[in-house]
C-alpha cells in the first residue's frame, strides 16, 4: 500500500509539473508581443533591449546591428509592403510621426501603428522605456538609459565653439530648435548657430550662414566644399563619414556617441 501511495503521489506530481510547464509555455507564447519597425533608430533600441526575437520585420534602412539586416524587409520611409506586414501578423508597426500617411490603411486594423518622435535626447529615453514595457524589458531599459546618461554627462567639452550643421549644401538646409541634433550639439557643450530657428530642418540663406560666423561647419552629405571654402575661409569644414552620419542621424541607444563626436571637435 505504501508503494502504491508513493507511486500515486509521484505520478500526480509529474502530471502537475507537466501541465504547469504546458500552461506556462502557452501563456508565455500567447503573451509575446511582436512588431515590425520602419525606423532604424527604433530597431537599434529593440536590439539594445535584447527584444529582437519579438521583431519580425524591418525596413530596408535597418542595418545596425548587422543581424537586423537579416530580418524580413517590409519597406522603407517611402513605401510599405502592406500585404507582407499582414502575413507577418505583428501586433504593432513602429514608425516615425512624419510617416503616418504610409500606415493610414492600418488605422482600423488589429495591427496597431505606433508613431515615435525624436525631438530631443529625452525622447530617446522615452522611446526606450515605451518599447521596454511592450517587450517586458523594463529592468534592461533602466540599465541602458543609465549607461547612456553617464556617457553623455562625461562628454561635455570645456571649449565651446559655434557649429553650423548642414544637412545639405545646395540649397542650404540646417537644423532648427526642433531637431534632436540641436540638442546633441548643446549636450556636447557647443552651440548650434541655428538653434533659435523654430523648425526641424530650416532652409537658410548663404548670407545668414556667413553672418553666423561658425567656428566649425559640419556637412551631413559629401558636397562641393570649394563653395564652402569661399564662404567660410576661417572655419573648419568637416564632411561626415558614412558611419558618423548614421550615428548622428539615428536618435537611438548610440546617441551618446553623437554627443561624444561633437564634444571632441
Amino acid at each position: 500500500m505504501m508503494v502504491k501511495g508513493f507511486m500515486f503521489g509521484l505520478i500526480s506530481k509529474i502530471i502537475c509539473l507537466f501541465f504547469g510547464v504546458f500552461f506556462f509555455c502557452s501563456y508565455a507564447y500567447a503573451e509575446k508581443t511582436t512588431y515590425v519597425s520602419l525606423t532604424p533608430s527604433i530597431t537599434e533600441i529593440v536590439y539594445a533591449l535584447g527584444a529582437q526575437d519579438n521583431l519580425v520585420g524591418v525596413s530596408t534602412e535597418c542595418n545596425y546591428p548587422k543581424e537586423a539586416s537579416l530580418k524580413t524587409k517590409i519597406g522603407n520611409t517611402f513605401f510599405v509592403d502592406r500585404e507582407k506586414i499582414i502575413r507577418l501578423k505583428p501586433d504593432y508597426v513602429f514608425s516615425m510621426e512624419s510617416t503616418q500617411y504610409l500606415l493610414a490603411s492600418f488605422k482600423y486594423s488589429q495591427i496597431k501603428p505606433i508613431f515615435f518622435k525624436f525631438d530631443t535626447i529625452d525622447d530617446v529615453y522615452k522611446n526606450i522605456e515605451y518599447i521596454a514595457r511592450l517587450s517586458n524589458k523594463t529592468q534592461r531599459s533602466e540599465k541602458l538609459i543609465s549607461g547612456i546618461k553617464k556617457q553623455i554627462s562625461e562628454s561635455k567639452t570645456n571649449s565651446p565653439k559655434k557649429i553650423l550643421y548642414l544637412v545639405q549644401v545646395n540649397p542650404m538646409i540646417s537644423i532648427g530648435k526642433k531637431s534632436f541634433i540641436t540638442d546633441i550639439i548643446q549636450k556636447s557643450g557647443h552651440v548650434s548657430v541655428t538653434s533659435n530657428l523654430n523648425a526641424y530642418y530650416p532652409t537658410i540663406s548663404e548670407e545668414f550662414a556667413v553672418k553666423s560666423s561658425p567656428d566649425i561647419v559640419v556637412v551631413n552629405f559629401f558636397d562641393d566644399t570649394r563653395r564652402l571654402g569661399q564662404l567660410f575661409p576661417h572655419s573648419e569644414i568637416i564632411i561626415l563619414s558614412d558611419e558618423e552620419r548614421d550615428i548622428i542621424n539615428r536618435p537611438g541607444p548610440r546617441v551618446y556617441k553623437s554627443v561624444q563626436y561633437f564634444s571632441k571637435l
